[in-house]
């Protein structure tokens, strides 16, 4: 038994050394980090331009090898509409602001996921559950983040909480 988890474990280490997957779990930390310092937006969206460039370089470097596995493409584009995501998030400011934000973090998840899927850690059809499992609970806690100069926003989850509407029927009765 204990072979058998050494084994997995080992094959998570040499996913690791992989550039395409290290690139897309550092992808998603950046979009992580990203959302949460609007004031570096800017900087976000050149690293993340910059991650794009290399992992196109990186497919390069397979495709060269021999290795024409069309599926690694998909990490550019989502790496890349990341980044434009952010850049348009540091030209706008209030609810525009948050909304792109989220966006970006989804688009990094569905990153996340769909390199692992790549990677055959998981199945493709296990990671887009994930994936779209984990955009709800963003989607869902989203609203919650209050935007700047407008202070009524943040205090409810969302409109579709039921507790929202709770709240507002004991006002009502």
């Amino acid at each position: 038994m204990a072979e058998k988890g050494e084994k997995y474990l080992d094959g998570i280490v040499q996913h690791m050394e992989e550039p395409l997957f290290a690139i897309s779990i550092s992808a998603f930390l950046v979009s992580i980090i990203g959302a949460m310092m609007e004031t570096i937006l800017n900087i976000i969206a050149i690293l993340l331009f910059l991650l794009c460039i290399v992992s196109i370089y990186f497919i390069y470097l397979y495709f060269k090898a021999g290795k024409r596995d069309y599926t690694f493409v998909g990490i550019p584009v989502l790496i890349l509409a990341m980044a434009v995501s952010f850049w348009y998030a540091a030209q706008k400011s209030g609810f525009a602001l948050r909304d792109l934000n989220v966006i970006a973090i989804i688009l990094g998840t569905f990153l996340l996921f769909y390199a692992i899927s790549i990677h055959k850690i998981l199945k493709l059809k296990i990671a887009v559950v994930f994936a779209i499992f984990l955009s709800g609970l963003v989607l869902h806690i989203a609203p919650a983040n209050t935007v700047r100069g407008v202070n009524w926003s943040g205090r409810y989850l969302t409109a579709l909480d039921p507790y929202f509407y709770y709240r507002h029927a004991n006002f009502i009765v």
